[in-house]
């Protein structure tokens, strides 16, 4: 539980170079996956023919870090970013 993770944007198959549209769009059939590392490369394997990437890894220090094009997205403490998820928007 709450964990962080570093994300690269970069790496994302896609067929567009906005930032943006990569973070925050919705496709059909577009999953994220945790995956340990120790079954990396089986679950890799499991996908051939299939577009996929490894995009990130999830971290120890509780921030999630999202960079695209060499610029910072997203860097927040995860509490903070559980308390907006919890807190009504007018």
């Amino acid at each position: 539980g709450r964990m962080g993770c570093h994300i690269n944007l970069d790496l994302m198959p896609s067929t567009t170079t906005q930032p943006l549209v990569r973070l925050f769009s919705e496709s059909p059939s577009r999953f994220v996956v945790e995956v340990p590392v120790v079954h990396q490369a089986a679950f890799q394997r499991a996908l051939d023919g299939i577009p996929h990437a490894c995009v990130g890894q999830v971290t120890s220090n509780a921030t999630m870090h999202i960079v695209a094009g060499g610029r910072v997205m997203i860097n927040l403490p995860v509490n903070e970013l559980v308390h907006a998820f919890h807190t009504q928007v007018l």
